[in-house]
């Protein structure tokens, strides 16, 4: 199987396409959450509706969820989950940690993707999905019912692995 347009949702979320590996060409398709995304913090602020704003180059998605490890400057953060609220390729906002005002300040250390979490709803769409097939019988006999329609009622085929 291969397709194109091809959507991933975590939980009703679109997942960002760098956030995970299709392999349509198996039997059965499978897709992987690979956890190396990481992402090496340069600045932190925490507004006062303890909104958390971390500028680094990432590739997160609204609605994942993250943890830091590593943080400098406020050590506090660190092992804490976030939920992403909006993400660009240069920073993200995001909720789950409470603290004061806070920053910007330089800071250092590292922004990790977790994978969505077990029970989690995967879904997916495609706007055109590819199957290889055969036919089971060699010919068929269709019926002319009018003029330029034909009808079969049966067709069978097999899939077929690359």
């Amino acid at each position: 199987m291969s397709s194109t347009g091809f959507n991933l949702y975590a939980g009703g979320v679109l997942v960002n396409a760098a956030q995970y590996t299709l392999n349509a060409n198996g039997t059965p398709a499978t897709v992987t959450f690979p956890l190396t995304a990481t992402a090496t913090i340069t600045q932190i602020a925490v507004d006062n509706s303890n909104i958390t704003t971390v500028t680094c180059a990432n590739t997160f998605y609204v609605g994942q969820k993250v943890v830091c490890t590593g943080i400098t400057t406020p050590s506090s953060l660190n092992s804490v989950v976030l939920t992403i609220l909006t993400a660009s390729g240069t920073q993200f906002t995001a909720s789950g940690y409470t603290h004061v005002l806070f920053g910007p300040s330089a800071s250092v250390g590292t922004v990790t993707p977790l994978a969505p979490a077990n029970a989690a709803v995967i879904t997916y769409d495609a706007a055109t999905v590819y199957y290889r097939v055969r036919f089971v019988d060699p010919s068929y006999d269709f019926n002319l019912f009018q003029y330029r329609f034909w009808d079969l009622q049966n067709l069978t085929f097999l899939s077929v692995n690359r």
